[in-house]
């Protein structure tokens, strides 16, 4: 992109609208002079940023973002950018030294056997589905809010999830999700009754 442009970028997953990130891209001679990047490389600092937490508990090992200079996404990216803040995780968690021996290896394989990543975006879409259906139909954020921290919850949940074979958490996730789903149970249910028809 050429510098001086506004960039959107969102990384997989992506679990909530508090996951995009709006940017600008600028020059820096030292980067473009000691650095040899191509067009798929992109350069960030996230000091005193929360770009890391912005897209989605992103790290520095290749992580990939959507991104994009698309007049219309970072028009209504900007729309609602500090309406709907970012889920920022404080749960915390031990780091587990590892040694890379057949037995720690089938014990972090046990423990990381039931992975419920693909649950939580999941629902974490349907989610989003109904707090879009909700703001559609004409309420505010206030009427969403709390809809929308559940959301932001399960956004949390997903990078515990992704850090379990990295970290311990004094989380547990199967019942975390189980709560939010018979929270909302009778809702998605109708919600995907009307829509079936």
């Amino acid at each position: 992109f050429p510098y001086g442009r506004d960039l959107l970028a969102s990384r997989s997953p992506h679990v909530t609208m508090g996951n995009v990130w709006l940017t600008h891209n600028s020059a820096n001679a030292r980067i473009d002079t000691y650095f040899n990047l191509t067009d798929e490389i992109v350069c960030i600092n996230s000091i005193g940023e929360n770009v890391l937490q912005r897209l989605s508990g992103a790290d520095f090992d290749s992580d990939t973002v959507l991104l994009t200079d698309n007049e219309i996404l970072i028009r209504a990216a900007k729309r609602n950018y500090s309406v709907f803040k970012t889920p920022t995780s404080l749960v915390s968690a031990c780091k587990v030294k590892r040694y890379y021996t057949p037995e720690q290896q089938a014990d972090l394989d046990v423990k990381i056997s039931v992975n419920k990543i693909g649950e939580i975006v999941n629902l974490s879409q349907e989610l989003n589905s109904l707090l879009w259906d909700r703001m559609y139909q004409g309420a505010g954020y206030e009427d969403i809010r709390d809809l929308y921290y559940d959301i932001c919850q399960l956004d949390v949940m997903s990078g515990i999830e992704i850090d379990k074979a990295k970290k311990e958490f004094a989380i547990d996730n199967s019942r975390e999700l189980d709560k939010l789903r018979m929270k909302y149970e009778p809702f998605l249910r109708e919600y995907g009754e009307d829509e079936l028809g």
